[in-house]
């Protein structure tokens, strides 16, 4: 069963992300709440493509924003696009994450969105990997398309929490609804417990 929105509030989503379609105008606002739900002041994503996460990140109220793409012309049109209100890194996500992790000394929020790339497969095992080669290991951490998670050459969920599990063992592991159901999963430490 997915989760569908009033037609009010989708034309609203629509105005502010005129390329989605409605069912896009559901993932972006269930990442709204999202984000919400997974704060911090610092937001790295990988996989920029149009800007509508970093959009919606924006709007959550992270204060400073890093978005890493490996097509050099999506950057371009990104950092065009936020100008100074983000920071568009440009290369391989995980050598880009060890550049930037370096800098960073407090708790972030990890969006991975990065998707296959042609000479470097699907990223996500090694962003992880710089991720707990952090001395922080706090981090929130939300992982999208879990629906292709052990598909072909991609991960399997197995490999994926396993290598989350390597960064802090007490992480909490939350399904959270997308464009599709139950299509990400997100990752904090809870504090409750």
């Amino acid at each position: 069963m997915r989760y569908f929105l009033p037609s009010a509030v989708r034309l609203k989503i629509m105005e502010k992300f005129p390329r989605s379609r409605v069912y896009l105008a559901d993932k972006y606002l269930n990442l709204f709440d999202i984000f919400r739900r997974y704060p911090a002041r610092i937001y790295i994503e990988t996989g920029l493509l149009y800007g509508d996460s970093l959009k919606v990140a924006k709007k959550a109220g992270f204060v400073k924003l890093y978005s890493i793409e490996i097509d050099e012309s999506l950057c371009k049109a990104g950092r065009k696009l936020f100008k100074k209100s983000a920071e568009i890194l440009s290369g391989h996500s995980p050598n880009v994450l060890k550049k930037l992790l370096r800098d960073i000394d407090e708790p972030c929020t990890f969006y991975l969105d990065g998707h296959p790339q042609q000479l470097h497969g699907w990223p996500v095992l090694e962003e992880l990997h710089e991720i707990s080669k952090h001395h922080l290991k706090n981090h929130n951490i939300i992982l999208d398309d879990r629906r292709f998670f052990g598909s072909g050459d991609i991960p399997t969920e197995v490999s994926i929490i396993k290598q989350i599990r390597s960064i802090n063992n007490a992480y909490v592991f939350k399904y959270e609804n997308g464009r599709f159901f139950k299509d990400i999963l997100a990752v904090s430490v809870d504090y409750t417990t």
